[in-house]
């Protein structure tokens, strides 16, 4: 195990299972524990919906996702097996949350736009481009914020598949405290709405993507 690693993890975060993990010390990790504080909180919230619910709400995301990039000429989509909890699943536990989605470049129409754009589009997205793009309205000026750029897969030794990802985290079920005062159908509108914009901004800024490159706005 490479020297220093010592330093932020102990044995328990390994388990007995790897062998490596036994040079780790003993005492426990504060910082993953109110990790984990955080997180089952944010578990109970989740399981207070009804399982019905959960599956309609994740569904709904799934179908949309799944249509927008399906039905827009800037995307392509990266396939996703369908993931396997075990025997005991229920039925939102089918449904995949995260998507990785390819963009075409506005540059070279059949191929798909590498790192260093992919890193230049995360960054347009969460920037106010009304100054850069006036007549674009609303949407220039909303800030999207999704997965940064990932490598999927390796093509050859020259060419590296490199995607985006949007996810529905727990909260997307649960809701947000900032949406507590809607009701159920608004408040899942509103989110569906939101994930329907970050492909809206997606799509504008290919479309003028020499005007905002030149420009190389920054988010403030």
């Amino acid at each position: 195990m490479p020297v220093g690693l010592n330093e932020y993890f102990p044995k328990a975060n390994f388990g007995s299972a790897f062998p490596g993990g036994r040079r780790f010390h003993d005492s426990g990790n504060i910082g993953l524990a109110l990790r984990w504080h955080a997180s089952l909180s944010e578990m109970r919230a989740f399981f207070e919906v009804q399982a019905l619910d959960r599956h309609s709400i994740l569904k709904q995301f799934y179908q949309m996702v799944q249509s927008i990039i399906a039905t827009s000429p800037a995307f392509a989509p990266f396939p996703i097996p369908p993931p396997f909890r075990g025997d005991d699943q229920e039925g939102w536990e089918t449904l995949p949350t995260i998507f990785s989605f390819l963009v075409v470049d506005p540059q070279a129409p059949k191929s798909f736009m590498g790192f260093e754009k992919l890193q230049a589009l995360y960054r347009w997205l969460n920037t106010d481009l009304s100054e850069v793009l006036p007549h674009e309205g609303l949407l220039a000026s909303k800030i999207c914020h999704i997965g940064q750029p990932v490598c999927l897969a390796n093509i050859s030794d020259r060419q590296s598949l490199w995607a985006l990802r949007i996810s529905a985290g727990a909260r997307y079920v649960s809701g947000e405290l900032s949406h507590a005062h809607l009701p159920g159908g608004e408040r899942l509108k509103r989110e569906l709405m939101d994930v329907k914009t970050v492909f809206e901004k997606v799509s504008l800024i290919v479309r003028k993507w020499d005007a905002v490159e030149r420009a190389d706005p920054r988010p403030c």
